[in-house]
């Protein structure tokens, strides 16, 4: 379980979002829309232990989200920016590096199952050794949401969501019992989640 209360944050832009609360439950979903994508960013970086709060508390699974504790929290998420971090990388290439990670050796050797993992969620084999860079930013998104599905990570955190099929799937990812945080510049996506934080209200 993650919970906001009365969260402030100083973005870089010199805005700051504040009052931000949530509770977000095994099982439940979170959607952040609203203001623009860098201030979208910056309650995920919050999220993530990456930028720390000015006001309130952060929680996870009870405990208050420190720097030392964020470390901690990182090992149990699954995190889809949105973009990915090396986008001369392929989807391969990304699990690989995941899996180079000790906290992922149970998983090495059945690394081949992700292949079929990719090609049932609709990604062609080609496109799974393509750079990030030159397919389609929704087949990437689902490429990282299926390699957090099969990490089994308690938390997953999707930066701008953008279309119905994304957030259908994060709401499948919820009913495994999954925290799931998302942000998008649509709110018409709201339906797909169990919250809402309407950054336009928290400035």
């Amino acid at each position: 379980m993650i919970e906001l209360k009365n969260v402030d944050i100083h973005c870089d832009d010199g805005t700051d979002i504040r009052q931000a609360s949530a509770v977000v439950a095994n099982g439940r979903s979170l959607l952040v829309y609203g203001r623009d994508a860098a201030t979208r960013h910056c309650l995920a970086e919050a999220l993530l232990g990456l930028r720390p709060v000015a006001g309130g508390y952060l929680t996870y699974d009870g405990e208050v989200l420190t720097p030392a504790a964020s470390r901690y929290m990182r090992r149990q998420i699954g995190y889809v920016p949105a973009l990915p971090p090396q986008p001369q990388y392929s989807l391969r290439q990304m699990a690989d590096s995941l899996l180079r990670l000790d906290i992922h050796r149970e998983y090495r050797k059945d690394s081949n199952q992700l292949i079929d993992i990719w090609m049932a969620a609709g990604i062609s084999e080609q496109h799974i050794d393509a750079p990030c860079e030159t397919i389609a930013a929704t087949e990437v998104t689902t490429g990282m949401l299926c390699l957090a599905h099969w990490l089994h990570k308690q938390v997953v955190i999707a930066e701008e969501v953008a279309d119905e099929a994304t957030a259908e799937r994060l709401r499948e990812m919820a009913a495994e019992d999954s925290v799931v945080i998302a942000t998008t510049a649509d709110s018409a996506l709201a339906d797909y989640f169990d919250n809402h934080i309407n950054l336009e209200e928290l400035q």
